[in-house]
């Protein structure tokens, strides 16, 4: 009955299917952007369990030199291998400042196991590539990238790979090759831990997603309550003709689930059709396979039912609530003015996500044990995931209140009509009134905490390139021992080579790097007023060349040959990118045998930020930008629904001659006051929160102040919002004229 009752009313009333269409499609685009928000969480996911094998069995491995008692430069060792165990070793090669996973592994004849993904073992002297390394190779010559490899045998599936753009190679060795890099390991099963175990990784990801969410369901839940007053109107005239109670509940629940269910599935198909799309979007460099941003049916399922329940269930209770008496009196009832009890959430969390960073601070670093003898509890992600949803749903929770203080004040103080209208408005109902800016509240907090805290990357990636420091085409590399002269000789003659030198350590002191000064000159690190009156064998130079510092160099007198030793290899090119990856080949097919990969400085300074914090920064520019634009959407929509609830009082008012600049005042007035009220305590919090994250997951780290594209998404942001209040001003005078007025 409550479905043929709802078609009845509303199939002829055609500002009721503008409304039920409004409600569907924000129902629609709630559920796609949950289903995309949440797919690309499982795709994190997906896509670190696919590639974990490359972590070799972190339970089941154990270092080969332990295994063999034998340190990589003590020369080769025997390794011998069951049927079960293979031998292996995983680091990182470099193209064009792209990072390769470059894995080297050596089986015995039989062996049984097995790696996920990859039907077979290559051989020694041979290789398989994943798809987009293939392709790589395929595209430049040879001496630039394939000859570090040997021969191409294949492809790496995608069930072995964490994404389209994953550089991986896998190269089969002998166990005599494999034994003398420095990580080798002997290897039973190839599993790993999501994340690499990294469970601050997991934390941010978790952020990330909630805080995306967060204005996803702020929207769906502004766009259920249009045209509240045009509906609490056709409830009281139902029951002036005597329908029960429960009989008007059940009439807005049906209306609220059919229109529900019909935004739902138009979501679920949004979101497929959008998943290509967003599978595009990189994180950590990586995109994804459109399989990994599809849900699984189930999950689908679930998310369309949640959505049509609780959308039907909020309309019934607000149905219930409304208590319309037996004549179907519909005066708008005042709100029951917030308590201070209201600050409670936001309080707990603030103390809560400011834990594991005060305690770092007080203790000098983190430790868990220290943190649970201060706080009885040993997980500081626990504390900084809860205490970062308290103080987001905190701060929306204490919004009402602190607008009804302010409202209150500001009523007081008004001179004009505008004033009285709208801020005794707010004072009357401060949560409908703060419920409508809430998008954009969270939107600022929120693009404060991602730009805030993002910027311990920013400070951490900013690498100078100019004459006083080494040349960003040098290659640094570290020897498992000192290279002979006749390798070095071998390695001048190179292509792609300038000049090979190297850096040796002092057994004396525990100075700076000791270079020849004929190796010092062609390098690049003296200049031509030093290099003449330098007049020493050898010169030190400060050991922070290879990552940020200026180089300085001063005589070293008294220095001998036979002093020094433990070298880095610094490998000059004429900085062209062709020659300075033909000059890494021949680094890496040299007989000089290698503890880490030939890399330039920005190679290394990206290699190690590329993980916790360069993350975040991912993370950070897409929860910015979806915050942004649904926050605005959000005022537009909740700003019009309140137009049209009141455009009979508006009507009336205009009919009475106020004058429609004044109507406009009252509109923007009732949007800026609850917004103003908490501008401040926004970024304040959004400061706080993002100093705590950075600082709680890695105590080493801080921020700085956020860049001025902070200020330029600030302002876009606003100024967005104000056009939708603009365009809501037109509505407003449109649908309160005079006509207008006589038709209601």
């Amino acid at each position: 009955m409550s479905f043929d009752v709802t078609r009845l009313l509303i199939a002829h009333d055609r500002d009721s299917k503008k409304r039920l269409l409004g409600i569907s499609a924000g129902v629609a685009v709630g559920v796609s952007l949950i289903l995309l928000i949440w797919g690309t969480y499982n795709g994190l996911l997906n896509r670190e369990l696919r590639s974990a094998w490359t972590q070799l069995g972190p339970q089941s491995a154990l270092p080969f030199y332990v295994f063999s008692n034998h340190l990589p430069n003590q020369g080769a060792a025997q390794a011998e291998l069951t049927d079960s165990q293979a031998l292996a070793s995983v680091s990182s090669d470099y193209y064009q400042g792209r990072s390769i996973e470059r894995i080297m592994i050596a089986v015995p004849p039989g062996y049984t196991g097995s790696i996920p993904g990859i039907a077979r073992i290559p051989e020694p002297g041979t290789y398989l590539a994943s798809p987009a390394l293939a392709a790589l190779i395929n595209s430049v010559p040879a001496d630039q990238l394939a000859s570090r490899f040997g021969t191409l045998r294949g492809v790496i599936s995608d069930a072995a790979l964490a994404s389209p753009d994953s550089l991986v190679v896998l190269i089969g060795q002998s166990p005599a090759s494999v034994s003398q890099t420095s990580n080798a390991k002997i290897v039973t099963e190839f599993t790993g831990a999501i994340y690499g175990g990294n469970v601050n990784y997991l934390t941010l990801a978790i952020i990330g997603a909630i805080a995306t969410l967060i204005p996803v369901l702020l929207l769906v839940g502004i766009v259920t309550g249009l045209g509240v007053a045009q509906r609490r109107e056709r409830f009281a005239t139902l029951r002036l003709i005597g329908a029960p109670p429960g009989v008007v509940s059940r009439i807005a629940a049906s209306e609220t689930a059919l229109t529900s269910t019909l935004g739902a599935v138009a979501g679920v198909i949004f979101a497929l059709l959008l998943a290509p799309l967003a599978a595009k979007i990189p994180i950590d460099g990586m995109t994804f396979f459109v399989s990994d941003i599809v849900l699984d049916p189930l999950s689908v399922g679930l998310v369309a039912v949640v959505t049509i329940v609780v959308t039907t269930l909020v309309a019934w209770m607000r149905a219930r609530r409304v208590g319309f008496g037996s004549l179907g009196t519909t005066q708008q009832q005042h709100e029951k003015p917030p308590r201070a009890f209201a600050l409670i959430p936001l309080i707990l969390g603030i103390v809560a996500v400011l834990t594991p960073a005060a305690t770092s601070k007080v203790q000098g670093f983190l430790h868990r044990d220290d943190l649970a003898i201060f706080t009885g509890f040993s997980r500081p992600e626990f504390y900084i995931l809860g205490g970062f949803v308290l103080t987001t749903i905190g701060l929306l929770v204490a919004g009402p209140y602190l607008t009804f203080l302010t409202s209150r004040l500001a009523a007081h103080q008004a001179r004009s009509a505008a004033g009285v209208v709208a801020f005794n408005r707010i004072r009357r109902l401060p949560r409908a009134m703060f419920r409508s800016v809430s998008g954009l509240v969270a939107a600022l907090f929120l693009v404060t905490v991602f730009a805030t805290a993002v910027t311990t990357v920013y400070r951490a990636t900013a690498l100078a390139d100019d004459a006083e420091h080494l040349s960003m085409s040098t290659l640094i590399s570290r020897p498992l021992a000192d290279p002979t002269p006749e390798q070095m000789r071998v390695l001048n003659d190179a292509p792609g080579v300038t000049h090979a030198g190297l850096g040796l350590f002092s057994l004396e002191t525990s100075a700076g790097l000791y270079f020849t000064r004929t190796d010092a000159q062609r390098l690049g690190l003296m200049t031509a007023t030093q290099g003449a009156t330098i007049t020493t064998d050898y010169v030190e130079v400060n050991s922070g060349i290879e990552n940020n510092e200026p180089v300085a160099v001063r005589e070293a007198p008294g220095v001998l040959a036979t002093e020094l030793e433990n070298s880095i290899l610094f490998v000059a090119t004429d900085g062209t990118p062709a020659n300075v990856e033909k000059a890494r080949t021949s680094v890496i097919l040299s007989d000089i045998e290698m503890y880490t990969s030939p890399s330039t400085r920005s190679e290394l300074q990206a290699n190690d930020m590329d993980t916790l914090a360069s993350s975040f920064a991912t993370l950070a520019n897409i929860g910015i930008l979806i915050t942004a634009l649904i926050s605005v959407v959000s005022l537009a929509v909740a700003t019009i629904g309140g137009v049209l609830d009141r455009r009979r009082i508006f009507g009336l008012l205009r009919l009475m001659g106020m004058p429609v600049r004044t109507l406009r005042r009252i509109i923007a007035s009732e949007t800026a006051l609850p917004f103003v009220t908490v501008f401040g305590v926004c970024i304040a919090l959004g400061v706080t929160v993002a100093w705590a994250i950075v600082t709680g997951l890695s105590p080493n780290r801080t921020i700085d102040w956020p860049d001025p594209s902070f200020h330029v998404v600030i302002a876009l942001s606003l100024a967005l919002a104000a056009l939708s209040i603009a365009a809501t001003l037109r509505s407003a005078e449109k649908h309160t004229g005079i006509s207008a007025t006589r038709y209601e």
